[in-house]
């Protein structure tokens, strides 16, 4: 009886070590999973305080710019008046430079022994000599009111390429300029890896179509973007049976890919009723 109730009490704590060990791997296992979390949900915080950062200095250097442009505006008007008035005198010297030579023309026949003419010449030599000086400042100053109407010019469209790309960024859509491809296909993770990033115009979020030809084989979502490179999860639904994505495949914005064409079933092959969708490399 005695050795009975031992090997029951060997047995008991045999059992009761096994499921103290058993707990405390699980535990550790859970400990590990959420430290994971936690880095993860740290870098999301880092990458939402860059991009935050990113989109504040584009909205300040938007300001600047508008700032900027009001200045060069003044700027112009003010060339312009000054143009005005530049020309207004001119015109008055051309006035007077034609009544000079009307007087001269009069009174040569009278006064040409007498030597009065020659009192006139140099006066309406004076007044050409002004008016060349005036129409040189014209010229510059037209030169330099074309620089700042270019400089305007460049600033708005500056401006414009700022708000389109804050409009992307902000409605989670990656740049419609976007021309990238695939790097490498994790198919047994249902993710890829894009040779382009956020420099190429790649947004965390938003949905991006791998292109062959004319046709949208795939569609991905973004999850991870550094500056020159991104990783995007598989959209399974989108990809055709008989698709096999691989590295070198283009990718583009939604906005700018062209509807995707249907997949032709293989012949004798049962319609594809929620039949599961085939990824791999190829």
């Amino acid at each position: 009886m005695p050795i009975l109730f031992g090997t029951l009490t060997a047995l008991v704590l045999a059992i009761s070590a096994w499921i103290g060990y058993k707990n405390q791997t699980e535990y550790e296992k859970q400990i590990a999973a959420r430290q994971k979390e936690e880095t993860n949900f740290k870098r999301e915080v880092g990458m939402l305080k860059t991009r935050t950062t990113e989109w504040q200095a584009a909205i300040d250097a938007k300001k600047v710019l508008m700032k900027a442009n009001e200045g060069l505006s003044e700027e112009i008007a003010a060339l312009e008046t000054k143009i005005s008035a530049i020309k207004s005198e001119i015109s008055q010297k051309q006035s007077k430079k034609t009544q000079l030579e009307a007087e001269v023309k009069a009174a040569n026949d009278v006064m040409d022994k007498v030597g009065g003419v020659r009192a006139l010449v140099p006066k309406i030599k004076g007044l050409r000599s002004d008016i060349a000086a005036l129409n040189a400042e014209i010229e510059q100053g037209n030169a330099t009111l074309n620089n700042l109407k270019q400089a305007k010019s460049d600033t708005q469209a500056s401006i414009a390429v700022n708000e389109k790309r804050v409009e992307f960024e902000t409605s989670g859509k990656s740049q419609p300029s976007l021309n990238t491809s695939i790097k490498t296909v994790y198919s047994s993770w249902g993710f890829v890896t894009l040779n382009g990033g956020d420099i190429q115009g790649v947004v965390p979020g938003s949905t991006l179509a791998v292109v062959r030809g004319d046709e949208v084989v795939a569609k991905l979502k973004v999850t991870t973007v550094e500056p020159n490179r991104a990783a995007a999860d598989i959209l399974r639904e989108s990809v055709g049976d008989d698709v096999y994505l691989r590295a070198g495949d283009k990718v583009v914005a939604e906005a700018t890919a062209e509807p995707a064409k249907p997949a032709k079933p293989a012949p004798g092959a049962p319609a594809a009723n929620g039949a599961p969708k085939k990824v791999t490399a190829n």
